[in-house]
């Protein structure tokens, strides 16, 4: 494995590139659909904040089709239980647990649960839950304060919680993935709140990595852009 780091412009520049899209494409590619990674997450237990919809949903989804146990936390108790329903109606090991994650104390009870249902050990977190509140130069003190008590200090919560039972669990298979947006790296017109949010979850993240790094926990973030979920109409 080695990098190409591309330094200067103009002739270099695009030759560098030639050669990293080269090598990239020369790589061997793991085949990543549903049906090769059967099993891969056996015996893990992975937490999703947000997971009664949208991204965070498929990642529920996609977790229990590879073998992992899943806890999904999520602030609607409606869609929450009915997805426990539907999912649990198909054998698959999954729990609901009604928690708002801007709220400390609900998150530590709810990974103090989780662990304890599964010996004491908790593998993998997915910060997905958050408030979209898109306001600009009329944002109020109400409209910043939730907006980053979900997206921010929420997914601080949540890793602060699950963190000692993530240290129990079997090496090499402890990660944290806190979902960003492409919003975090490019401004958009009056859209102060949600964008600043996200912004301070790349920063975030990478905080948590170098804290996280002596415990073995892999910390990494994802920027989707616009994706067809329920929260984008």
């Amino acid at each position: 494995m080695f990098s190409i780091v591309c330094l200067g412009s103009g002739p270099m520049l695009k030759h560098c590139m030639r050669a990293s899209m080269c090598y990239s494409m020369a790589r061997p590619q793991p085949k990543l659909d549903a049906n090769h990674t059967k099993g891969r997450f056996n015996s893990c237990v992975a937490v999703v904040t947000g997971g009664a919809s949208g991204i965070n949903r498929a990642c529920v989804s996609r977790f229990l089709n590879d073998g992992a146990s899943v806890a999904f936390l999520d602030i609607d108790q409606d869609s929450g239980k009915q997805l426990e329903s539907e999912l649990k109606g198909e054998g698959l090991d999954a729990a609901y647990y009604h928690v708002d994650v801007s709220n400390r104390d609900a998150c530590s009870k709810a990974a103090v649960d989780i662990a304890d249902k599964h010996g004491g050990s908790i593998n993998y977190v997915i910060n997905g839950a958050a408030c979209f509140i898109f306001k600009g130069m009329d944002a109020s003190t109400s409209d910043w304060e939730k907006t980053l008590n979900v997206n921010v200090v929420g997914y601080a919560n949540m890793v602060q919680a699950c963190h000692p039972y993530m240290k129990k669990a079997e090496p090499g298979c402890r990660a944290v993935v806190n979902i960003a947006s492409i919003t975090g790296h490019v401004p958009k017109r009056n859209r102060w709140t949600y964008d600043a949010s996200k912004g301070a979850v790349l920063q975030l993240t990478r905080c948590m990595a170098l804290d996280l790094a002596k415990n073995g926990i892999r910390v990494n973030s994802v920027s989707p852009a616009v994706i067809n979920t329920p929260s984008t109409h």
